[in-house]
């Protein structure tokens, strides 16, 4: 499974969800795609104020915004292997 996480340089929310979303992800085997939102127009057009975002392969959105550290959890948790 892989985790695709929205966005952008300079974002604090988005440093900090990407940290607890990393230290969960890899021990699980749960692999993250990093794509942000300022280097794509349509991302930009949909998610510019929703970042942070995790989304899975297929696009539907499983946490944005403020993400806390057990939802990031209960995603990883929840991901097919």
């Amino acid at each position: 499974m892989t985790l695709q996480f929205l966005t952008r340089d300079g974002c604090h929310l988005c440093e900090d969800a990407f940290a607890v979303l990393e230290a969960h992800a890899q021990p699980a085997g749960v692999a993250v795609t990093v794509l942000d939102i300022d280097e794509d127009e349509a991302l930009f057009d949909e998610y510019d104020f929703r970042v942070p975002v995790i989304r899975d392969t297929s696009g539907s959105v499983l946490a944005e915004g403020v993400i806390d550290p057990e939802t990031i959890r209960r995603i990883v948790a929840a991901a097919p292997r």
